[in-house]
């Protein structure tokens, strides 16, 4: 005789509350939950000085660009590991400043722009953020004491050319943590009744930390002799609408970071 034990019937259970915070679609998650840890990446930034004009087209309501000349970061990086998988980023971070419901003014940083080259960080970053992702081809070397990167898409348009000279070692001190603003739209599929599901001013914060080496060096490197070019401008990706006016340096090292989830600090109406 064999006794069979009772067995629940989940053929018709149906998704249960949890399910519905995973990741869109729920039967389909490209992506796991923040945080998300980074280690080891390779990274390059290339600051510079663009027009308040040129960056204040591309913010939404509640943010304005930090001065009459605010500060641009090229950050190109090899994440050679983290929980999206490896892959290679290339972003725009522009500083600005918030001023909250209550007035308050807070700095910041927006991403205008970014790409990167795997699916995972794509379809994360759009839609827990609203990042303006897209996939794209990002190379990266160096060459005795000159670092480069390009970023193109599609393959055969350069969009930009990074290169970077180094000079000295950097301190922890240099890197900052600071808010990271980003706009988190989801369209109406109904817009008749309701113009956008979803408009959202989403905060969240990226700490990038160089590492430090047995020797106790941070292994992070600053170059005062850095260069870039927006080759190919292109209206389909128009990085090139955030001009290079004077370039003022820039980093490259190893280093770790974490993505954390964030919270939303402005809804739209």
């Amino acid at each position: 005789m064999t006794v069979t034990p009772p067995r629940e019937d989940t053929a018709t259970a149906g998704l249960s509350a949890s399910d519905l915070r995973r990741a869109m679609p729920v039967t389909a998650p490209l992506y796991g939950e923040p945080p998300f840890y980074y280690r080891g990446s390779q990274t390059m930034m290339i600051a510079y000085r663009t027009r308040a004009d040129a960056l204040g087209r591309h913010l939404p309501p509640g943010l304005r660009p930090l001065g009459d000349e605010p500060i641009v970061t090229a950050m190109i990086s090899d994440y050679r590991f983290s929980t999206f998988g490896p892959y290679r980023e290339c972003g725009f971070l522009a500083e600005v400043e918030l001023t909250d419901d209550e007035g308050t003014k807070r700095r910041g940083i927006y991403v205008p722009y970014i790409y990167v080259t795997s699916e995972p960080p794509l379809a994360g970053g759009r839609e827990l953020w609203g990042y303006s992702k897209k996939l794209a081809h990002i190379e990266m070397g160096q060459e005795a004491d000159v670092v480069w990167a390009t970023l193109s898409r599609p393959e055969p348009v350069r969009l930009l050319t990074a290169v970077l000279k180094i000079d000295r070692p950097a301190e922890p001190a240099e890197f900052e943590d600071v808010p990271v603003f980003s706009l988190r739209v989801i369209p109406s599929t109904d817009p008749g009744r309701y113009p956008t599901d979803v408009a959202q001013l989403v905060e969240t914060r990226f700490p990038v930390t160089p590492r430090t080496a047995p020797d106790g060096m941070t292994e992070a490197w600053f170059g005062t002799t850095a260069s870039i070019a927006f080759d190919v401008p292109t209206a389909v990706d128009p990085v090139h609408t955030l001009p290079v006016l004077d370039v003022l340096g820039g980093y490259y090292g190893t280093f770790d970071a974490v993505l954390h989830p964030g919270q939303i600090v402005r809804t739209y109406t």
